[in-house]
């Protein structure tokens, strides 16, 4: 049995399994009877499959002539086909969808006044029942009632029937004061708009001043270079005529030495 179970539960299933369902079909819709005309063999009426297509209006064919690829007028066996098992009428159809869609046509058995009974019924003696006294245990609950509700917060009311009467006063006020909220909203994204607008511009000149700042101060540097560069000419200079006159002396020296 473990093994039978697990041969047909197995994904994919057996190749001989899977024409089951096609042969429970064919079976099925071998005494269905389609009351239409096919368009290739102009039979009145046929059993079996019946086959639409999607392309062509209203264009039907049989089993047969399906399978046999027999076409007529424009169509193609190009043309997408869709397979039908039963046949609806088109009217049956037509009221379905209307009622799916209105939800608004009366049910057939279904009577739309009141159904009283021919006879009425016998009423109740109600002379000689007796109504049960009330115990200790059963006036629990209300004492625990009245106990939760003088537990209530202020403002708190354990039924509708006792919310104060200017309610309309407070839902009124509640409004103005959501819209006010709102309105306040709003102005306060307004002025952050600005704000950033206004942190912009200033960043804006800000840069605009470290811009010139940063000319000053480069132009200072210059200035300043060009003082070095000058002063160290000056000390190249001096450097030289100190060469020449250290070379003059050594040689002065050497000579005499000779």
């Amino acid at each position: 049995l473990n093994t039978f179970l697990d041969v047909m539960l197995a994904d994919p299933c057996p190749p001989c399994l899977m024409w089951l369902p096609l042969l429970h079909r064919m079976a099925s819709v071998e005494h269905v009877c389609h009351p239409v005309v096919c368009d290739a063999c102009q039979v009145r009426s046929f059993t079996g499959f019946r086959y639409k297509c999607q392309r062509c209006t209203n264009y039907q064919l049989c089993e047969q002539c399906f399978w046999r690829g027999r076409t007529s007028s424009t169509h193609s066996n190009e043309h997408e086909m869709k397979e039908y098992s039963s046949y609806k009428s088109p009217t049956k159809q037509l009221a379905h969808s209307i009622h799916k869609s209105l939800r608004c046509v009366p049910m057939p058995n279904r009577s739309t006044h009141p159904i009283f009974p021919e006879r009425p019924e016998r009423p109740l003696d109600l002379a000689n029942i007796v109504p049960m006294t009330p115990t200790t245990s059963r006036r629990r609950p209300s004492e625990v009632m009245n106990d939760w509700t003088s537990q209530m917060l202020p403002g708190q009311y354990p039924y509708p029937s006792v919310l104060p009467k200017d309610r309309s006063a407070n839902v009124e006020e509640n409004v103005n004061e959501r819209t006010l909220i709102a309105r306040l909203e709003e102005e306060n994204g307004e002025m952050m708009r600005e704000m950033e607008m206004l942190k912009q511009q200033q960043e804006l000149e800000n840069t605009d001043e470290q811009l010139d700042g940063l000319r000053e101060r480069k132009a200072q540097l210059e200035d300043k270079m060009r003082v070095m560069q000058q002063t160290r000419r000056q000390l190249m200079q001096q450097l030289e005529v100190l060469m020449s006159e250290l070379n003059v002396s050594y040689f002065c020296h050497v000579m005499d030495s000779l």
